[in-house]
């Protein structure tokens, strides 16, 4: 009962500051003592910031990306850049080969909307592994430090 009270007692400070709950460094005994109350802005967050297609190189050197960036660290968030009016549309029509050079051209390694799938699951504390069969190649999705044996049991 003290661990959940001095845990809420410093998440009210911070709610009444503006600030999310996840922005409050909660030692762990706190941080188990409130988790059964799920609170809304204890949930992960991940920013995206939108550049023109000639940002995405290098978008640590727009203002805006630099803003976005720096409120993410702030509430202890995730963030990525991606170009989505221009690049995503173009890469979603063209053929795996071609998406590659495409990207090259840009300089930049992979797609934003791969990068927002990584973010995701790194936010989220999710791993991928692959089981591949006779018949079948299949992806699943664990909890990142559990092992493939213990989690399969789970969609068993």
């Amino acid at each position: 009962e003290g661990a959940e009270r001095s845990g809420l007692e410093k998440i009210l400070d911070a709610l009444m500051d503006g600030k999310p709950a996840r922005s409050v460094d909660l030692p762990d005994h706190e941080k188990e003592a409130i988790q059964h109350l799920y609170l809304l802005t204890m949930k992960p967050v991940i920013y995206v910031a939108n550049v023109t297609e000639s940002d995405l190189a290098d978008p640590d050197k727009n203002p805006h990306v630099q803003e976005v960036a720096k409120l993410a660290s702030e509430l202890k968030s995730g963030m990525v850049t991606i170009s989505a009016q221009v690049v995503e549309a173009e890469l979603s029509e063209l053929p795996l080969e071609e998406r590659v050079e495409y990207l090259n051209s840009l300089d930049v390694a992979e797609s934003g909307l791969g990068n927002l799938v990584k973010a995701t699951y790194n936010l989220l504390g999710l791993r991928t592994y692959f089981t591949t069969g006779e018949q079948e190649t299949k992806a699943w999705t664990i909890i990142a430090g559990h092992d493939c044996t213990s989690s399969s049991r789970s969609y068993s």
